[in-house]
């Protein structure tokens, strides 16, 4: 290896080291993104013609899936599980924090109205709605 490509290798490694000596920048986060904001919406005519377009490139290139393991979704909404599989009723302030911020979730326009009616009747059967969240 000559000097210059050493030279280049020692500065990425100490670009690097800062980096990782800087930690991740912390994020302010304001509210959840909705959608219009933060969030579009396809229209049934765009939704076709993007899949359309998928459709046909789909033969040309090599499709994989990737899932993030980084486990922030079991972290979370963890104490959803432990209500659920260990009957943990010391998360009860966690579940009513959780209820009273539902409608703020990305999923919530896509709840069942019976839920949505049952959570602002304040009627629900909370196991039964959990549930439904993380498992259907």
């Amino acid at each position: 290896m000559d000097v210059k490509n050493c030279n280049n290798l020692k500065n990425n490694i100490n670009i690097q080291r800062e980096q990782i000596l800087k930690g991740n920048p912390t994020l302010n986060l304001v509210k959840p993104c909705r959608v219009n904001d933060g969030i579009s919406t396809l229209n049934e005519s765009d939704s076709k013609q993007y899949i359309h377009q998928f459709t046909n490139l789909l033969s040309q290139k090599n499709i994989t899936f990737f899932v993030p393991a980084s486990g922030s979704g079991s972290r979370m909404f963890g104490f959803l599980f432990d209500f659920i599989e260990k009957s943990d009723f010391n998360t009860i302030e966690l579940i009513e924090q959780f209820l009273n911020n539902i409608q703020n979730f990305s999923f919530y326009n896509k709840l069942p109205q019976y839920y949505k009616d049952s959570i602002k009747a304040g009627d629900v059967n909370i196991k039964s709605l959990v549930k439904f969240i993380l498992f259907e």
